[in-house]
């Protein structure tokens, strides 16, 4: 009813306005705007002379100077003027140059304003006696450097003037002084959380409590978006004392502000410790990386924590522009790390705006929370109101999925359809894929001499995978808009948006259909088909070969060309073409395709020490984690790493030599290759000489009894072992296992024992087929593994002589 009538009484302003320009009055109208109009113009005229006069009093100081005249006094007043036009660069040049004494402090705000602070630092201290409004800069630098109890020194030292009051304020903000607060003096709901007693037998695995979690977004009119947080987290233990001493508010300065309203700790005996701002810190989370100097945190360092306080914070976020200008997205999660006692989360949207939510893994609810909002409507607004108690931890097994897989999560979208997604994203994006000169003269030198579209992709995708550098940022957290190809190319720098938009740019210059490709992994909310959403944490290519589509990932710098992270397998991903949008799933990789061989060679020699030889050869994944292995790591550390396998295999040995092949060549397999000598490598008992365990199944995924969340075995994959041992003359065998296979739904083990003349042959087999295990099929599974483990565990015995 209100909008209407602000409407009408707009409307109605108008028609009188209206009717008075009808009735005679649009002489003196014409010369009120006549008026006004000479009025700018002769501001305008102010402003040009004024300029003028700048520039003619700057080549004035420029002449004096050059002309060697008075050159103490040139460049102190051609600085201050400088400094007077904001122009601090200059004059800290001019003003570094003059031993007049006045010249010291503006030399020092000259370099402050100018954002040279280790400089301006070295500045302030030279000046012998500072003014007030110098004090008062020097300890507002301090305080940009962080060192808090200099710029209290500093603020305390001003003592009369217009700075007085303004100094006592920076006091009171950084030391937080004043009335001393109790407990008993902040609201009853805080002091209802901090003195309920609880069961310490309820929280045994606790280290802490979140006893109020109290979150609200507000969607503006104005299309805007303000985030706030109030938390309150008892401490129970050291665990929860190390977890919770400092939290971290991450935003994007771009369009996000962070305003911290309180923190504060509220010790056992209810005396109440307000957190100063010489204990909060506002920093760049990638300072080595200008391109996502845009990324930053908020950091509260909480003092005095003890076991047994409780700290309290709250805040509130301001984003000047929703993510496309118009729609929002967001996840909550119900379950944490540690109990939540009581859960507050409302969420307010314009009415006319339209407002999607879908619950995932509600089947772990079993605590019954009820995950249907509160509606209800307000001034313009339509709110919803979700509320919870007493949800529990996530206590982590072994083994468990992902908690985006276990958790209960509640999805909002304000996006109409995925439609609506492309539409924003592509158009970010489209034009950052254009190749310059340098790009293209890249390709070309990557393509010379290849006559294959494969040869052609994996030339361009192994250079973009390990000549550019990864800056591992989750996509979003620096913005959502990519920068362009050119750009990255020049710096050789990219988070994953970045680096794809480079590969896929590279690939068409080489005349090959590529897209970017954004992508939830495995630790992240997958794409739901019917929800559409940017719920993405990552971002990959695909390259189009005929029908099929290869999907590369270039932040991956170990992986080979069509081998994809576990993390990104199987994954629902939003391809970006130019025709419009799909969605496809990326594949998860066969047992054959991740594979680890080994073939252990050994010689007993007479005295039963041990000539041996091993060759240890890996595929798809076990490859990649070989390649990262042997890139990043230092000889000696490499020289240990095989020194203990030897020792798993021989207890006394000598490393005697190794080989590493391909580990920098993304094409081919690795390959490591050694030589050891060893004894004890059969223990004796009497004539008989018994062989280490050579059949082996890892039975530690089925520790536990029982399980509540699903079995994850990891990637699919084959593990095959191989042995040869040559014997000595008199070694006869006295007992050999037989040979035995064993399949399941989850895993087949095929065991092989034989002997021919004097060597003797072990071949072990193992292939993972199935990912997951259910918690229903969790006692066959252990069943399962307990027996082969306990079958195949027999030793090869052997008599000499």
């Amino acid at each position: 009813m209100k909008k209407g009538i602000r409407k009408f009484r707009l409307a109605r302003i108008f028609l009188i306005l209206n009717f008075i320009c009808l009735s005679g009055c649009a002489p003196r109208s014409d010369r009120l705007l006549e008026e006004q109009n000479n009025g700018f113009k002769e501001a305008a005229e102010y402003a040009n002379q004024a300029q003028d006069y700048y520039q003619r009093a700057v080549d004035k100081y420029q002449q004096i100077i050059s002309k060697k005249q008075d050159l103490k006094r040139a460049y102190f007043e051609l600085g201050l003027l400088y400094y007077q036009h904001a122009e601090y660069e200059l004059a800290a040049h001019y003003l570094s140059k003059t031993a007049n004494p006045q010249a010291d402090k503006y030399l020092a705000l000259s370099l402050y304003r100018g954002g040279d602070f280790s400089t301006a630092l070295a500045a302030f201290k030279k000046i012998a006696a500072a003014d007030n409004e110098t004090l008062y800069y020097y300890a507002e630098l301090c305080e940009a450097l962080n060192l808090y109890d200099q710029a209290l020194g500093v603020y305390r030292s001003i003592n009369a003037g217009p700075f007085l009051d303004r100094a006592r304020e920076r006091i009171n903000l950084i030391a937080r002084l004043g009335q001393r607060l109790l407990l008993e003096d902040l609201p009853y709901e805080i002091q209802e959380a901090v003195n309920t007693d609880w069961d310490e037998d309820a929280f045994a695995d606790a280290g802490a409590l979140i006893l109020i979690a109290a979150e609200e977004v507000k969607l503006t009119l104005d299309k805007k978006a303000v985030f706030s947080g109030q938390l309150l987290i008892k401490i129970l233990n050291e665990r929860g004392k190390r977890r919770f001493s400092e939290i971290e508010i991450t935003y994007d300065s771009t369009y996000e502000k962070v305003e911290l309203k309180y923190a504060r700790i509220i010790r056992p005996d209810g005396v109440v410790i307000p957190v100063g701002e010489r204990h909060i810190r506002d920093v760049s989370k990638y300072l080595n990386f200008p391109l996502y100097s845009n990324v930053r945190a908020r950091i509260i360092s909480f003092p005095e924590i003890s076991i047994g306080s409780v700290i309290e914070y709250k805040y509130e976020l301001q984003r000047s522009q929703l993510i496309n200008e118009d729609d929002f997205f967001i996840s909550y999660r119900l379950q944490e790390s540690e109990p939540v006692i009581r859960a507050r989360f409302e969420l307010a949207i314009p009415e006319e705006k339209q407002l999607n939510y879908k619950i995932l893994n509600s089947q772990y609810n079993v605590f019954q929370a009820e995950l249907e909002p509160l509606v209800s409507q307000d001034q313009g607004y339509r709110r919803y109101l979700w509320q919870f108690q007493q949800i529990p931890a996530i206590i982590p097994e072994a083994d468990m999925p992902s908690r985006a897989r276990i958790n209960p999560i509640i999805l909002l979208s304000t996006f109409e359809s995925w439609q609506a997604v492309y539409d924003w994203w592509w158009k970010l994006s489209r034009d950052k894929m254009q190749a310059d000169e340098e790009i293209k003269k890249k390709v070309a030198q990557l393509i010379r001499g290849k006559t294959t579209v494969l040869d052609k992709a994996r030339a361009i995708y192994n250079f973009c995978a390990e000549g550019i550098r990864y800056v591992a940022i989750a996509y979003g957290s620096a913005g959502y808009e990519p920068h362009a190809a050119a750009d990255i190319f020049f710096n050789k720098y990219g988070d994953c948006k970045d680096q794809t938009i480079l590969l896929v740019t590279m690939l068409k210059e080489a005349g090959l259909e590529a897209y970017p490709v954004l992508i939830g992994t495995d630790e992240h909310i997958d794409l739901q088909e019917d929800f559409p959403t940017l719920n993405f944490n990552h971002c990959i290519a695909a390259l189009k070969l005929g029908e099929e589509l290869i999907f590369l990932d270039p932040t991956c710098s170990a992986c080979s060309f069509e081998t994809l992270a576990f993390s990104n397998q199987q994954r629902g991903v939003l391809i970006f073409t130019a025709d419009g949008y799909k969605i496809e799933k990326t594949p998860i990789f066969a047992s054959g395709k991740n594979r680890y061989e080994s073939f252990l060679e050994l010689e007993i020699n007479p005295d039963e020490t041990v000539n041996a030889r091993r060759s240890i050869r890996t595929f798809g994944l076990f490859d990649i984690s070989q390649r990262l292995f042997f890139r990043y790591s230092s000889q000696e550390a490499v020289s240990e790493h095989i020194k203990r396998l030897i020792q798993r295999i021989v207890p006394v040995s000598r490393l005697i030599d190794y080989e590493i092949q391909n580990a920098d060549n993304l094409d081919k397999d690795v390959v490591l290759n050694y030589s050891f000598w060893g004894q004890q490598f059969v223990t004796r008992a009497g004539n008989l000489r018994i062989l280490p365990q050579l059949a082996f199944l890892d039975t530690s995924s089925v520790a536990r009894k029982a399980r509540r969340y699903p079995l994850d075995l990891g990637p699919l994959h084959t593990s095959k072992s191989e042995v040869k041992l040559i014997l000595p003359a008199g070694f006869k065998i006295k007992y050999l296992p037989e040979s035995s296979v064993h399949n399941s739904p989850w895993m087949d083990v095929e065991v092989d024992y034989r002997v021919e003349s004097n060597i003797f042959y072990f071949r072990q087999l193992s292939r993972l087929k199935l990912r997951n295990v259910a918690v229903s099929d969790y006692e066959e599974f252990k069943s399962f593994i307990e027996n082969v483990s306990t079958q195949i565990g027999e030793r090869v015995v052997f008599e000499n002589g």
